[in-house]
């Protein structure tokens, strides 16, 4: 449950707050705003919908699946949506409607702007602990007006951070497990003053499950003591949080954000062991692909994140294979499945006229990033007039999609490190002031499944190690030199020879391979904040500045993007084809000189000798 329900407690846009929303159901519409609304969320970023949801052309349908828990700690639940509404050529006639239960709960008749829904959901509208909520989006130019459905330039985006708001009742205690689904994403986290290892390293474990966070003094995480509970929720005025401690306060922070942390029932745990079991195939569904059948009426599909840290150790991506069903529309123009990977359109097939539709498409080496996206396309031919609305039919993902993975070979870019370091990594630091440079280089890096170790200030023996400090790790040899305050760079594959002078107000962090071991080292600028993110997505050496922006290098390749082409011949042929020809021509020549030296039988003609 808190697997498939992570997301952000936090508070809605200001701006968002301020526009009216006009309702069918009532006079007035509600308003919302961060003050009026303090309930944690149940996110739509955190179903699945990281972007949040988009409708266009006048029309669309979403199925939302939120899985409610259930308890005298809560006393209701309501949909709380902010939105933005805009149409280029026009206002419009533009509807959005709100379905639970079989039931319409809300109808909002849309204008230009942002607005927030404040919807309440009745108890009898959760199923099994599930509520399915609908929502539908519709409208025109107008009710005599016959026009092509893309001429409108409408447009509908409901906010990621928007979604199932719980209400807690005052005082209570949530189960564990529903305080760490609340968790938003880069929560604050309060450190004691002087951490030890294991409290540096559950800090950097929730780092990890969320994709980033600060290191303070309060905050929705507490990293307690060796004598407290592995995990406690707590309550701030309505605001759930949890409490890690322990004897192994990282082991108990991946448990709380592992894929199994629903088992965390109890407000309180003192001690636990919960360790998920990485499997060696990574199918789409796993990665947060919708199972569910969508309606496609043009143009749609998914897009799903693939980080480098989900990838088991020593493998790497190198193909797609994706099933997908869909009934058949009657079109003669048959629909098309496509996939791509970074922006780049790696194969496309038609689709089936009935069954399922399977395309199998190779990813380039080069190609793979820390973080990848996929999209699985699907595209239709529109066959309508204006006496026939554009319909949508069903489309469904199977679940036999997956990623096709090899082995990774040599360590040439972060994401390497990152796949690398999927059964454990060691983070060294001078002391505990270099943690949140740390943490920047851990959060998108690193899965929430990693056992984190930290060290100050010693090496271990083995293993993958970040090394955050201003010289080298020992026994390494930098690509990137510097000495004297200079920065130099000279190798004959990479993109660019480098001879600067060092200002110290960049951040440089760098891929080394010590014998087979990988080792990522950031040294921090000397002068300057910590830079607000440390996004390591390509390349093996990147500049950062304090803004977070980052000026990535390759030194194992002359480009960071390979270029694209058809698939290069297999590696035997590229061995052998000189001998191949050889064998060839002498077969062929063989053959021609046999034919020369063939007998020659003349026949005479009926009644003549020769």
């Amino acid at each position: 449950m808190a697997a498939l329900l992570a997301s952000a407690a936090v508070g809605l846009p200001t701006a968002m707050a301020q526009a009216p929303v006009a309702s069918a159901a009532s006079p007035s519409a509600n308003q919302t705003s961060p003050a009026a609304s303090t309930a944690p969320l149940l996110s739509l970023a955190g179903i699945g919908y990281r972007d949040g949801i988009e409708f266009t052309g006048y029309e669309g349908k979403r199925d939302l699946f939120f899985t409610v828990p259930s308890g005298a700690w809560l006393s209701g639940t309501h949909l709380l949506l902010p939105y933005e509404a805009s149409a280029a050529t026009g206002a419009g006639r533009r509807t959005l409607t709100v379905m639970a239960g079989g039931k319409v709960l809300r109808q909002i008749a849309l204008t230009d702007g942002a607005g927030v829904a404040d919807i309440p959901v009745p108890a009898e509208a959760i199923d099994g602990g599930t509520l399915r909520a609908t929502l539908i989006y519709s409208g025109g130019e107008g009710a005599n007006r016959c026009q092509d459905r893309r001429m409108g330039a409408d447009h509908l985006h409901l906010d990621p951070e928007g979604g199932l708001a719980l209400d807690i009742a005052a005082g209570a205690q949530v189960p564990v497990s529903v305080a760490a689904a609340l968790i938003g994403p880069k929560p604050a986290i309060a450190m004691p003053a002087s951490p030890t290892s294991e409290q540096a390293a559950a800090a950097l474990t929730v780092i990890a499950a969320r994709g980033g966070g600060t290191l303070g003094t309060g905050g929705a995480v507490q990293i307690a003591g060796a004598s407290d509970p592995a995990l406690r929720s707590t309550n701030d005025g309505g605001k759930p949080g949890l409490a890690i401690g322990g004897q192994d306060p990282a082991a108990a922070a991946r448990a709380a954000f592992s894929g199994l942390s629903d088992l965390l029932a109890a407000p309180t745990i003192q001690q636990l062991t919960l360790r998920p079991h990485r499997d060696d195939k990574l199918h789409l569904g796993d990665l947060g692909a919708d199972p569910r059948a969508v309606e496609i009426a043009d143009e749609g599909g998914w897009t799903i994140a693939l980080p480098a840290s989900r990838l088991p150790k020593g493998k790497t991506v190198k193909g797609l294979s994706i099933d997908v069903a869909a009934v058949p529309d009657g079109n003669p123009h048959r629909a098309s499945l496509s996939a791509w990977m970074n922006g780049v359109l790696l194969g496309s097939v038609p689709m089936a006229d009935e069954g399922a539709t399977h395309l199998d498409v190779r990813v380039p080496d080069g190609m793979v990033h820390s973080l990848n996206g996929i999209e699985v396309r699907v595209t239709r031919q529109q066959n309508t007039d204006c006496g026939d609305i554009p319909r949508g039919f069903p489309v469904q993902l199977l679940g036999t999609s997956e990623v096709l993975l090899g082995d990774a070979g040599k360590l040439e870019a972060f994401h390497d490190f990152a796949a690398a370091s999927g059964q454990g990594l060691t983070v060294v630091v001078p002391d505990a002031s270099a943690l949140p440079l740390a943490g920047k280089a851990v959060a998108g890096l690193v899965g929430a499944d990693v056992p984190i170790r930290v060290s100050y200030g010693t090496m271990p023996a083995d293993g993958p190690v970040l090394y955050v400090g201003a010289t080298p790790p020992p026994g390494t040899t930098p690509k990137v030199g510097l000495a004297g305050g200079r920065i130099t760079l000279a190798d004959d594959k990479g993109q660019a020879d480098i001879d600067l002078p060092d200002a110290g107000t960049q951040t440089l962090a760098q891929l080394l391979d010590a014998n087979g071991r990988p080792i990522l080292w950031v040294r921090p600028a000397t002068q300057g904040p910590v830079p607000a993110t440390l996004w390591l997505d390509q390349g093996d050496v990147a500049f950062v500045s304090g803004d977070g922006s980052v000026t990535p290098l390759s030194t194992a390749h002359d480009r960071l993007t390979p270029l694209i082409g058809p698939p290069p011949p297999p590696p035997w042929w590229q061995t052998y084809q000189h001998w191949i020809f050889l064998v060839l021509g002498l077969l062929v020549g063989i053959l021609i000189v046999a034919w020369s030296f063939r007998p020659s039988i003349k026949k005479a003609k009926p009644g003549q000798e020769l």
